[in-house]
């Protein structure tokens, strides 16, 4: 019989996840975990990082990916290379994360990235 008629299966990549949760329920972790594998499994793609400010991404978003990354084996210099003046990653794979400010107004417009 196959799996169930989904409209929406063939543009999975595309859609928007949201998570809703308390204080240190592991909300930056999850995001780590799931751009991690989205960066191994789309080699040579950009892809966005976004945080409300450049504090929270130095505070949580950042810490939470490296912690990901060291506990699945990738090193800094290694699997991938943090380079914070231009506010982005270079990964093994030629994958490239860029860092969003959404305190800067120009951050979100006209950004075309996975």
């Amino acid at each position: 019989m196959g799996e169930p008629y989904c409209p929406w299966r063939q543009w999975e990549d595309y859609l928007y996840e949201i998570v809703l949760a308390g204080r240190f329920a592991g909300k930056s972790y999850i995001g780590a975990a799931r751009h991690v594998l989205y960066v191994e499994h789309h080699p040579k793609s950009t892809n966005l990082i976004a945080a409300p400010d450049y504090t929270t991404i130095h505070r949580g978003t950042l810490p939470a990916l490296e912690l990901v990354l060291e506990r699945q084996g990738f090193y800094r210099g290694t699997h991938y290379e943090l380079n914070w003046t231009r506010q982005e990653i270079i990964w093994w794979n030629g994958a490239k994360t860029l860092f969003v400010s959404l305190d800067d107004k120009k951050a979100g417009r006209s950004i075309r990235a996975a």
